[in-house]
């Protein structure tokens, strides 16, 4: 992949804000309940975005109980968090494209998926951010 790390190319304002502004639009257009679709379907940004999500809350509280400002940077995120407990730092971006890539993949089912398929991807996606969890809840190695 062209920007594995050592990254060179990092993401600024204009792009995250172009990806959530078209996130917000997807949102909306999902929202649609026709022939084949469901209301579920609005749910697809938040199956989407599961493991960025999941990084985001787990980091934000983790500053919250150390009582420090949670808009202020630091090394904290699920990926630093992986290598601290002794994964590469290629083994840990792998292991957030993977997860990320299914529920991504989920997602886009969703908004024609029937109860039965909708809730097995809702199962999906619960079952990764349990074994994420699972993953970062090791023991720290030196």
């Amino acid at each position: 992949v062209y920007n594995f790390p050592p990254a060179k190319i990092f993401m600024g304002d204009a792009g995250s804000l172009v990806i959530g502004y078209m996130l917000g639009v997807l949102t909306c257009l999902t929202t649609y309940v026709g022939p084949g679709l469901h209301y579920y379907g609005a749910l697809v940004p938040l199956v989407l975005l599961a493991v960025p999500l999941y990084d985001t809350a787990s980091v934000i509280i983790i500053r919250l109980r150390e009582r420090r400002n949670p808009m202020v940077g630091d090394r904290r995120h699920f990926s630093h968090r992986l290598v601290k407990r002794g994964m590469s730092v290629r083994s840990a971006v792998l292991t957030i494209y993977m997860c990320t890539v299914a529920t991504a993949v989920a997602a886009t089912f969703l908004p024609r998926a029937d109860m039965f398929s909708a809730i097995l991807i809702f199962v999906q996606t619960i079952a990764i951010l349990l074994v994420i969890a699972f993953m970062e809840s090791g023991e720290v190695r030196p």
